[in-house]
């Protein structure tokens, strides 16, 4: 029977060969070859955990404690990643087996919510996560920008270091107010952002001595010479963006494209030809629910009401089952019930309509759920799309 648990110090070589050679094969030769003896400092925010049969791990997974904005209001969620298992061990069932028991975890912990950015959206739609946000891939050459070269300046350039962290946090912040932004810490900014793989640039846009834009990004070789790939930005207003434009566009005699890994595509709004720029919409990170009652018990709510939920969840057996959400005045509980189901809805669906990413009547037209007309307003009322966008990679 696999166990799971922490990683031991000593398991920690073992830990990082499976998830390298699951993650970055094309860099490990051989897979269970020279790894670093020490964790990397992007790495080292999180608790690693594993899926051992007899003592061989079999399974790896990571935890990092987040708190992110759900519906208004700040809360803890379980955020996963580093899951793998090596092709010997595959098609038994232990990743089910290791996401279980992580769940379990973070409801003992009383984590109501979990996050994860997955290597495919349909695995683990069956393992109840649901996608919760979208990405944009712009790309463009720096000429397409040339529309910039025509306004007026409007602020000064600067390189930033981690001493900038606090300014660098207040944009954040003001330009991250929609739901599932974080509550960044200074080690999340020292350790994911300019200490993170590739120890990107950051640069941005001061006015009148005061942060109001940045870029994250990197500048590497490819097949068609340089390319300046934007791996975050953030800014005051839409001047601010105007200007860290300008500062792309200024690198035109270093790199032959450029790159927007965006949370939405501005920068389409934005030109005058629309054509001079390339658009993808991609799958974003995905949401779930850890446990329903506590759950439906902390969020705020838009309205009152009641309703009765059937859920289904083939991975938490403690979701599964009827509960009543009553919200009133004086806040919300949810308790299980033995009443008739109003909506119909497995644990994903109702991940969707939590993290805003979804409306009940959405789903209720796309018939993923079943419920009757009244209880779909209902839910409508008390938990409507808001468009959360969730950027942090993990």
């Amino acid at each position: 029977m696999p166990t799971y648990r922490s990683v031991a110090d000593s398991e920690l070589p073992a830990y990082r060969a499976l998830t390298a050679y699951a993650f970055r094969p094309h860099e490990v030769t051989p897979r269970a070859g020279d790894q670093p003896e020490e964790t990397p400092p992007w790495a080292q925010l999180s608790d690693n955990r594993g899926l051992f049969v007899e003592d061989e791990l079999v399974s790896t997974i990571a935890h990092y404690w987040h708190t992110l904005r759900v519906r208004g209001e700040w809360h803890s969620v379980g955020g996963v990643a580093n899951v793998s298992t090596p092709p010997e061990h595959r098609r038994n069932g232990y990743v089910r087996t290791m996401l279980a028991e992580s769940l379990a975890e973070y409801r003992e912990k009383e984590i109501a919510f979990s996050a994860l950015w997955p290597f495919d959206t349909a695995f683990y739609r069956r393992l109840g996560y649901e996608r919760c946000a979208d990405q944009y891939r712009i790309t463009c050459s720096p000429d397409a920008l040339e529309f910039i070269d025509d306004e007026p300046t409007t602020g000064t350039f600067v390189d930033l270091s981690p001493e900038d962290i606090p300014a660098l946090d207040a944009v954040y912040s003001a330009y991250h107010d929609h739901d599932l932004a974080m509550d960044r810490t200074e080690a999340w900014w020292q350790k994911r952002v300019f200490d993170y793989r590739t120890e990107p640039f950051v640069a941005g846009v001061a006015r009148d001595g005061t942060l109001v834009g940045y870029l994250v990004y990197t500048i590497e070789e490819t097949e068609d010479g340089r390319q300046l790939t934007i791996h975050e930005r953030s800014h005051r207003d839409v001047r601010a963006y105007r200007e860290l434009l300008r500062y792309c566009r200024y690198h035109d005699s270093q790199v032959t494209s450029l790159q927007f890994d965006v949370d939405e595509p501005l920068l389409w709004e934005l030109t005058p030809d629309p054509s001079s720029v390339s658009v993808t919409r991609r799958s974003g990170a995905m949401f779930r629910v850890v446990a329903v009652e506590r759950a439906l018990s902390v969020l705020d709510y838009d309205s009152t009401g009641s309703v009765v939920l059937e859920i289904t969840d083939s991975v938490a057996p403690w979701n599964d089952g009827r509960f009543e959400l009553t919200v009133t005045d004086d806040g919300a509980t949810c308790v299980r019930s033995s009443d008739p189901a109003a909506i119909e809805l497995d644990i994903s669906a109702l991940g969707a309509i939590v993290s805003g990413y979804r409306s009940t009547s959405t789903l209720a037209e796309y018939e993923t759920i079943e419920g009757t007309n009244e209880a779909i307003e209902t839910l409508d009322r008390l938990l409507p799309a808001t468009e959360p966008s969730l950027v942090e990679f993990f």
